[in-house]
């Protein structure tokens, strides 16, 4: 009988520590993810920001007369529909 007592604790034991594998598994999965998320953000963000003050200096470069507004389109990779889309919702 003494046996299976031992065998009872260690099934708990064992039990016990997958559970707290698990524990830490997921805590540091999610603070990789959330680390990851936080960079690719970052990236991101400062990608779409260099494209709006590129398209920006389009804009100003036809305003002053200096590219054509079918020029600039091309330059920004746009059709001239999609910059003077973009060019209205600048203001």
């Amino acid at each position: 009988m003494g046996g299976h007592v031992i065998m009872t604790e260690a099934k708990e034991i064992l039990n016990r520590g997958i559970e707290q594998g698990l524990e830490r598994g997921l805590e540091q999965g999610m603070e990789q993810g959330l680390e990851l998320g936080i960079e690719q953000g970052l990236e991101r963000g400062l990608e779409q920001g260099r494209s709006e003050e590129r398209i920006r200096i389009f804009v100003d470069l036809v305003n002053d007369r200096v590219l054509s507004l079918e020029e600039a389109a091309k330059r920004a990779g746009m059709t001239v529909d999609e910059f003077k889309n973009h060019i209205e919702g600048l203001d």
